[in-house]
C-alpha cells in the first residue's frame, strides 16, 4: 500500500493521541471526518496500523527490567519454532524478537524483583538447554521512548520515559484499569466500567489520575515500519571511560536524531542500547559513522542487531 501525505497526516494524529475523535483530527489536520475515517479503515485493513496502545510506566506494575541477547547454535527453524513457542507462554516474558547480528534471539524480563529475574533467566536457560552458545544479561535502568520524524517530516512528539525506581501502584483497581486499556487505547469509558464492573465516574476519576501521575504515559498506535519502508536494527554500544557529563551529552544526541525509536540506559556489558529506523544497512553505517565521528574518544565499539521477526511485544 502506497502511503501519501494525508495518510502521514492521519497516522501521526494517531500516534500523537489514539483517543482523540475524528472531528479532532479533522480540525487539526483539515482534512474531511469522513476522508478520515476511510483512511483510518484502509490503514488498518492494510496492516500499517498494527494496534492502539497505550503506554504505561511499567515501573508501576513491575519494577525490575532486564534484557537476555541469546547466540544459539545447534537449531533449526523447527526447533527455534517450538522454543519461542513456549518463551511465548511466560508471563514475564514481556518482548521476544528474532534477530540477526550480534544475537539470535533478543528476550525481554519484566519482573518484581531480582530474585524473580534470576529465576525466569534459569527458567529459560533450562528451557532452551545446551543451544545457548553465549548469553548477555543487561538490567535496564531508564528507556525513553521517541516518535522518530524521518516518517512523519519533521513533525514532533514529546519523548517519553519510563525510569525503573521501585515504584507501586496505590490500588489492585488501578492496576486492573491499566491491564484492561494498556492493549487498547481507544476502548470507550462504558466498555471498560462494563469489563471491571464498575461506575463510568469511578473509571474517569481513577483514569485521570493515573494521567496526572504520569503512569499513563501515552496513548498512542503502533505502526508497522517495515510496510513504510523503514527497518529495525538495534546498537548496543560500549564506552572507553564513563564520564557522566560526555554520556549525558551522547543520549542526548541520539534522542534528537531523526532516525531514533528507543534508548535504554543499562548496566552490564552494554552502556547504553539505542534503537533505530532505516531504510538500509547503508543508512544506517552512514549514520553510526557520524555518530561514532561526533564522539571519538567515548565509543569504545558498538554491536547491530537486526530484529528480523517480533514475536512478543508489550511496553
Amino acid at each position: 500500500m502506497h502511503i501519501n501525505k494525508t495518510d502521514k497526516k492521519i497516522l501521526f494524529e494517531l500516534i500523537k493521541n489514539s483517543r482523540q475523535s475524528l472531528n479532532q483530527i479533522s480540525k487539526t489536520t483539515k482534512i474531511p471526518k469522513s476522508s478520515i475515517q476511510y483512511k483510518i479503515k484502509s490503514l488498518e485493513k492494510n496492516g500499517i496500523i498494527i494496534s492502539y496502545y497505550t503506554f504505561i510506566d511499567n515501573s508501576f506494575l513491575r519494577p525490575i527490567y532486564a534484557k537476555l541477547g541469546l547466540n544459539l547454535f545447534n537449531t533449526n527453524k523447527e526447533k527455534l519454532k517450538t522454543i519461542i513457542k513456549k518463551l511465548k507462554i511466560e508471563k514475564n516474558i514481556s518482548k521476544i524478537y528474532a534477530t540477526h547480528g550480534a544475537y539470535d534471539l533478543c528476550i525481554g524480563i519484566s519482573t518484581n524483583s531480582i530474585q524473580e529475574l534470576y529465576i525466569e533467566i534459569q527458567k529459560i536457560q533450562e528451557l532452551i538447554g545446551d543451544n545457548i552458545r553465549k548469553q548477555n544479561i543487561t538490567l535496564v535502568y531508564e528507556i525513553t521512548m521517541c516518535f522518530p520524524d524521518i516518517i512523519f517530516e519533521n513533525n514532533f512528539i514529546e519523548p517519553l520515559k519510563i525510569l525503573y525506581n521501585n515504584n507501586k501502584l496505590e490500588n489492585l483497581f488501578d492496576y486492573k484499569l491499566l491491564k484492561k486499556i494498556r492493549n487498547n487505547s481507544q476502548i470507550s469509558i462504558v466498555e471498560l466500567a462494563r469489563k471491571l464492573n464498575t461506575s463510568t465516574t469511578k473509571i474517569i476519576s481513577h483514569k485521570k489520575r493515573l494521567e496526572e501521575k504520569n503512569i499513563i504515559l501515552a496513548y498512542s498506535t503502533i505502526p508497522n515500519f517495515e510496510k513504510l519502508g523503514y527497518f529495525s536494527y538495534n546498537v548496543f554500544w560500549h564506552f572507553n571511560k564513563i564520564i557522566p557529563e560526555r554520556v549525558k551529552e551522547f543520549k542526548k544526541y541520539l534522542i534528537k536524531l531523526k532516525e531514533t525509536l528507543f534508548t535504554y540506559d543499562t548496566m552490564g556489558s552494554t552502556n547504553i542500547e539505542s534503537h533505530f529506523l532505516c531504510k538500509n544497512e547503508n543508512d544506517l553505517y552512514n549514520l553510526l559513522l557520524e555518530i561514532k565521528e561526533k564522539f571519538p574518544n567515548l565509543i569504545s565499539h558498538y554491536d547491530v542487531m537486526i530484529i528480523t521477526e517480533t514475536h512478543k511485544c508489550e511496553f
